[in-house]
């Protein structure tokens, strides 16, 4: 019996995957709070939740790739927000600045986004979806310090499509809502096998480089100024 059981689910699965071939999810924000963040000037912080709650971002996809990209929202003077996009394949991520960067001009950064996830059996319904938990840690080095932040991934099994925000995925369905620290991204449009998708193309001009090799190099140029 569970082997029926489980190749009917096989069945589903691919069946579920042959018919969505594109889709796009519109994800909007949300800002909480943690000790790091309490600890900024309460005018800063205003500042910040307003601008970062405007914003609204799409992920693009298809069965082996997406494509995660600012798509609107307020703007801090001189804070550019489309700084950075994710492309995702199942097996890499890249996170792109932009082209005409003063100190380092085109570059393709190979994030580290091997998420390392513990599934949690609790569920919750986002869109009229049934998602599960999953959760990992986000760990950030500055100087001696280093600092943990909570990430957790609501996915849905029902969609079988391995990406989500942020260049986060590789879990058993499409995230339809993600923490990473204080800002949650919530899927408030889901749209399948769209008529005109979006071109999703892999990036293949400029330095790629390790987000870590980045860092020393941006230290390298504040300590020359």
């Amino acid at each position: 019996m569970k082997r029926i059981y489980t190749m009917l689910l096989f069945l589903l699965i691919t069946k579920m995957n042959a018919q969505m071939f594109n889709g796009s999810v519109i994800y909007s924000i949300k800002v909480g709070t943690d000790d790091l963040f309490e600890k900024l000037d309460k005018n800063l912080r205003e500042s910040y939740i307003k601008d970062k709650e405007s914003e609204v971002y799409t992920l693009n996809f298809d069965a082996n790739k997406s494509i995660f990209k600012y798509d609107g929202g307020i703007s801090i003077e001189g804070y550019n927000k489309s700084s950075k996009l994710y492309f995702k394949e199942k097996d890499s991520t890249y996170s792109l600045r932009p082209e005409n960067d003063p100190d380092f001009g085109k570059i393709i950064i190979l994030e580290d986004k091997n998420t390392k996830w513990e599934l949690i059996n609790e569920t919750k319904i986002i869109d009229g979806y049934l998602c599960y938990k999953a959760t990992s840690q986000l760990i950030r080095k500055n100087g001696e310090n280093t600092f943990k932040f909570p990430i957790i991934a609501w996915y849905c099994p029902k969609i079988p499509i391995p990406f989500g925000p942020l260049g986060y995925g590789n879990l058993p369905g499409l995230i339809l809502e993600l923490q990473e620290r204080n800002v949650l991204y919530g899927a408030k449009e889901i749209k399948f096998n769209l008529e005109k998708p979006e071109s999703i193309v892999k990036p293949s001009e400029g330095v790629r480089i390790k987000q870590e090799e980045l860092n020393k190099k941006i230290a390298e140029m504040f300590k020359r100024k």
